[in-house]
């Protein structure tokens, strides 16, 4: 099983890392990445280096083949989403979002009231509060 991952620049960058792949200086476009899947939980780490500031995701993708599979065909899928953003924060060094708290109201109420989800946000939380 293969995952597709696409990831957009919008802004200059000195890298872009995928696990391995790696991109020096990518062009502001969508860039596509062709993963492999392996039973169970697979992780992937994006990486965007821009000088010497840079940010590090991971990424969770559960697959469902193999036998690692626990549910079975009619059972009830339960799905959870836990939503942290702040628009207080006080170091320089981050670029200010446009309305990440606003974003993450908007995305908990789809979650909820179009796939489902029991969704737990935390707005504005401290960093004492998030741990």
């Amino acid at each position: 099983e293969k995952l597709t991952m696409e990831i957009e620049v919008r802004n200059e960058l000195s890298t872009l890392l995928i696990n391995d792949q790696k991109i020096d200086r990518p062009a502001m476009e969508t860039h596509t990445f062709e993963l492999e899947l392996k039973q169970g939980m697979n992780e992937f780490k994006v990486a965007a280096f821009k000088g010497i500031q840079s940010r590090v995701d991971t990424i969770l993708v559960f697959s469902r083949m193999g036998p690692s599979l626990r549910w079975e065909l009619g059972e009830k899928l339960s799905h959870h989403a836990l939503l942290i953003a702040t628009d207080e924060y006080d170091d320089p060094g981050w670029q200010k979002l446009n309305n990440p708290v606003f974003d993450a109201r908007g995305l908990a109420r789809v979650l909820s009231e179009n796939y489902g989800f029991e969704v737990d946000t935390l707005l504005n939380a401290t960093a004492d509060e998030i741990l």
